[in-house]
């Protein structure tokens, strides 16, 4: 709770039972966007979103969605490959890291291997623990903490129109 900015309390009195209190952040306000350049390109990519929670999935294919994007998700490593087997090809790729049958890093490591250059970004609570040096990171364009933040989410989006634009920055691993 305190990583995604809330509490959690538990207050006990025998005889009386137990109170759990969860607080949760408000939303942040949204943010005022920069003025676009003049002429300012905005490019709808193939997204696939690889997760194993439904919730997730649904949150993050409205809000690409919300964003003119084109989003096909996948509740696994499996029937993310098979898309890929079949000779689809996508312009991005949102992974979770932690999930049952294939982790996303394997699922990451077989996309390079039957599509060269795919551009994989992980999805994890857990950002903070992966270095800088860590060899799967070859695999990916970089590391996404969740709750994912949708401004960064929207550069990665519209930085350009073309895959340079979605290279790695070793922000975007912490």
């Amino acid at each position: 709770m305190s990583r995604l900015g809330g509490s959690l309390q538990a207050q006990s009195r025998r005889g009386e039972g137990t109170t759990f209190t969860l607080t949760f952040p408000l939303a942040a306000p949204p943010r005022r966007e920069p003025p676009r350049a003049a002429g300012a390109e905005h490019r709808t990519h193939r997204i696939l979103i690889v997760d194993d929670q439904q919730d997730n999935l649904d949150a993050l294919r409205e809000v690409l969605e919300l964003e003119n994007q084109e989003v096909e998700a996948v509740r696994g490593g499996p029937e993310a490959l098979a898309l890929f087997g079949r000779g689809e090809r996508f312009d991005l790729v949102l992974c979770d890291v932690g999930m049952p049958e294939m982790s996303g890093w394997q699922v990451a490591r077989e996309i390079q291997r039957i599509a060269p250059g795919t551009p994989v970004w992980m999805l994890t609570g857990w950002a903070n623990e992966i270095g800088e040096s860590d060899p799967r990171l070859g695999y990916v364009r970089g590391v996404l903490a969740k709750p994912l933040d949708l401004e960064r989410l929207r550069l990665l989006l519209h930085a350009s129109s073309g895959a340079s634009a979605m290279r790695p920055d070793v922000s975007a691993v912490h």
